[in-house]
């Protein structure tokens, strides 16, 4: 036998999971840039150059628009710091960064697959003695490729903005790998936090790998290196003994690390970096009561398992909220959550008087993906697809324990037979789905075409459907998707400029201007800055250099509040004062309008 041959026959599994995986996901590499992935890389200068990197550490991740620094509520460095290599390499080509998200995708499938590996082969998943060992390699198997090729999970995958979630379980993942693999030593600590932390640092749900890490390692402390036992006890009592001294050292060392992790992130956000926590105000939810947002729950909850078993429904900006104690849209979701509930509590009584802790550990596992997504603190949408990525591991994992005594004890031919065709079957149809819904991801107007149909009044999808149209040439349809997104949230700041970008095309300037105002006025946007700066200049200079300079003190590297200050002061007659800073703008950015700016400048008698 070849090793070729011997590398196949060993690690088979891993292969096909990756060929599965780039059969479906292979389509996502010609995939344009869509939705904000033009905000936080296309139009973001900062990730343009790697000499930024420091950076990312003290800001968040939108384009800063001529801010002191990048813009936005998350703070996320070492996805902005991922994206400022891979547009050095590729030179902003979209197709790398689409095919670093495929690898770290099936790399998750891979690392996935290895834990439940990992818990089969140290029996801690309670598979029967006579069980047979196919379906100890296939069962796991099974379920990892459930979860690289489900339909929910394309949006994390095929959204570049969503390299946070893809990024982030990657690191995570390896944590936990490292922490159950390697020796008890001071290094395993030491690299483990180091991995918690790029999670937590890739996104801040990553810190959800924090308690996992802790209670596997307390569950399943590794004793390569532990107390050394004394020589005048019994094997089976020093086995014991050595037990416990690892379980409370893991323990106390676990929370420990935790503790140092959690405190490091604190003091880059919030005192390096000087991001707070705070809420755009933006989404539906945002602008509820906890107590009316706590309606919503039980119907979130049912969103995300009923997509799990059926995802016929895939849709971006899912901004509903329920608003009434109605029969379909709480009683029923409600009575059937609690139904599952008590199922799940059943089942954990089951497992854990049988002191089966691989199931307490997915159980949490999936609880902790989910707990932070039902809305108890605000998010920007009601539901995302990309936010199931990690809780369904969990729930895969919940799936695969519970199927075990059932799958594992000896089945009939006609039974296996069943059992292959019916697994072939659901990852056909998973795949099938994937696919066709990666297609939806080509670009912009795809996308937003798909969506809309589904979700009418998404406000911030409107918008965008908008752009896509107005791209497309089609600027009456662009300005009712406009028009509609500003009816639907007038408090936005985005769709009021695109609206009086259109409306000002249609000659229709003060209708304009006064859009502009109200995007300023609403969230000091930088696009409605200059635009509403240029249509000042042709109509009042003076207006326009006092805006300029009020808003130069927020933007004080906008190269376009620049110009049409300068360009008033020199319609003003006071050319002079204009003269040093146009030289310099002149000379430093090498633009032609300002060097024409400046030129003119000096003909100026």
């Amino acid at each position: 036998m070849t090793k070729i041959q011997q590398i196949i026959r060993q690690y088979w599994p891993y292969l096909l999971l990756i060929i599965l995986g780039l059969l479906v996901y292979a389509s996502s590499l010609g995939n344009e840039f869509v939705w904000d992935d033009e905000e936080q890389i296309v139009l973001n200068q900062a990730v343009h150059s790697l000499n930024n990197w420091g950076e990312f550490f003290k800001s968040s991740t939108f384009n800063a628009g001529g801010g002191a620094k990048a813009g936005g509520l998350y703070y996320k460095p070492l996805m902005t710091l991922s994206y400022a290599w891979l547009y050095t390499l590729s030179s902003g080509r979209a197709s790398w960064f689409h095919a670093f998200q495929v690898i770290l995708h099936l790399a998750n499938s891979c690392l996935l697959l290895s834990l439940f590996y990992w818990l089969i082969k140290n029996k801690y998943w309670p598979w029967p003695e006579k069980a047979n060992n196919q379906l100890k390699t296939i069962l796991p198997w099974f379920l990892a490729t459930v979860w690289l090729l489900h339909p929910i999970n394309v949006e994390a995958v095929a959204y570049i903005a969503s390299l946070q979630d893809v990024q982030s379980f990657t690191w995570g993942m390896l944590a936990l790998h490292f922490s159950l693999r390697a020796p008890m030593r001071w290094w395993r600590y030491l690299l483990t936090g180091l991995l918690l932390l790029a999670a937590v640092l890739s996104k801040e749900t990553g810190a959800l790998f924090i308690p996992l890490v802790w209670l596997g390692t307390t569950l399943w402390p590794n004793l390569a290196k532990s107390s050394t036992p004394s020589s005048a006890e019994s094997p089976k009592k020093s086995s014991s003994r050595q037990l416990r001294l690892a379980k409370e050292s893991e323990l106390i060392y676990g929370g420990l690390l935790s503790f140092v992790v959690v405190l490091f992130y604190t003091w880059l956000r919030f005192g390096y970096a000087q991001l707070g926590l705070q809420s755009h105000g933006l989404s539906p939810i945002t602008r509820i009561s906890l107590l009316e947002r706590l309606m919503s729950v039980p119907k979130i909850i049912w969103f995300y398992l009923r997509t799990f078993i059926w995802p016929d429904q895939l849709t971006i900006a899912q901004h509903w909220h329920v608003e009434s104690l109605s029969l379909t849209e709480f009683w029923l979701p409600l009575i059937t959550v609690l139904l599952l509930a008590v199922i799940f509590a059943w089942l954990t009584y089951q497992q854990i008087s049988k002191k089966n802790w691989v199931w307490l550990f997915f159980i949490v596992w999936f609880g902790l993906g989910m707990g932070l997504h039902l809305q108890i603190f605000p998010l920007d949408m009601t539901v995302a697809d990309r936010w199931f990525y990690f809780p369904m591991a969990g729930l895969l994992g919940m799936l695969g324990v519970w199927l075990t005594p059932w799958i594992s004890t000896q089945l009939t031919t006609w039974k296996n037979y069943a059992l292959v065709i019916g697994a072939i079957v659901v990852l056909a149809l998973l795949g099938a789905r994937s696919w066709m819904r990666i297609q939806n991801w080509q670009d912009s107007l795809s996308l937003y075409s798909q969506d809309i149909q589904a979700n009418p009044d998404a406000f911030d999808l409107s918008n965008n459907y908008g752009v896509a149209l107005f791209r497309a040439g089609d600027d009456q349809a662009a300005l009712n998707a406009f028009k509609h997104s500003v009816e639907v949230a007038p408090h936005w700041w985005t769709n009021w400029n695109n609206y009086g970008v259109l409306l000002e095309q249609q000659g229709a300037t003060e209708s304009a201007q006064q859009a502009y105002a109200k995007a300023v006025e609403n969230g000091e946007y930088y696009l409605a800055y200059e635009n509403l700066a240029k249509i000042l200049l042709q109509s009042s200079p003076e207006s326009a250099r006092e805006f300029t300079e009020s808003a130069l003190e927020k933007l004080p590297y906008n190269y376009t509040l620049w110009f049409v200050y300068l360009s008033s002061l020199n319609e003003l007659g006071e050319t002079e004062l204009a003269l040093p800073y146009a030289k310099t703008l002149a000379e430093q950015t090498r633009v032609k309008e300002f060097i024409e700016l400046y030129q003119s400048m000096l003909e100026t008698p």
